[in-house]
């Protein structure tokens, strides 16, 4: 009996385990891949966004690029700055100060900033630099935990800046997202150029 009882609990203490391990695995593979759709924009650029986010004009009037989920989950904006514009760029600024900018601007109200992760990525035509970050801020008086995605991309003439921002998840499913959509980012005149 008491050998009956031992095995019991070994074979309660394994197959918990193996829930676990397979909650853990299971917890970064997207059961069903996104549909994406291409959204062009002032026929400067061409990006990837996924179903079921939608347009809008309500988020931020300087962005040419405004869409979001209606379940709340996913927001994305864009904007460009064409360099001749911008004093700053003329005066010597670059890639680094130009996302700075950005990245203090995005997080002047937050409570808490963390820095997850951060690359820089050279295409045909721009580079990009993005970084992830958990920020909890304040937003018309209501306290949100959320996930940004900032990319600054830079052309010849321009500085584009894509936000992403979602509810705070550490999954890997959200940022598998965020860089499909980062990575689509095609400028029109690459477009001709590989056609």
């Amino acid at each position: 009996m008491k050998h009956s009882k031992s095995n019991n609990k070994q074979r309660s203490f394994l197959l918990i385990f193996l829930l676990v391990l397979s909650a853990y695995f299971w917890g970064c593979e997207a059961p069903i891949p996104p549909r994406w759709q291409t959204v062009s924009v002032r026929n400067l650029y061409t990006i990837d966004l996924p179903y079921p986010l939608k347009a809008t004009n309500e988020m931020h009037e300087g962005a040419a690029l405004q869409y979001y989920d209606p379940e709340g989950e996913m927001y994305v904006i864009c904007m460009e700055e064409l360099k001749d514009n911008i004093k700053a760029v003329r005066s010597g600024v670059k890639m680094d100060d130009y996302y700075k900018m950005v990245e203090d601007t995005i997080t002047a109200r937050a409570s808490y900033k963390r820095f997850i992760q951060g690359k820089k990525l050279k295409r045909k035509g721009f580079s990009i630099k993005e970084g992830d970050y958990e920020v909890v801020t304040d937003l018309l008086g209501v306290e949100y935990h959320l996930l940004y995605r900032i990319a600054v991309i830079e052309s010849s003439q321009y500085f584009f800046q894509v936000v992403l921002y979602s509810p705070y998840t550490d999954s890997c499913n959200i940022f598998d997202t965020y860089d499909t959509i980062t990575r689509s980012f095609i400028l029109k005149d690459e477009l001709k150029n590989n056609t």
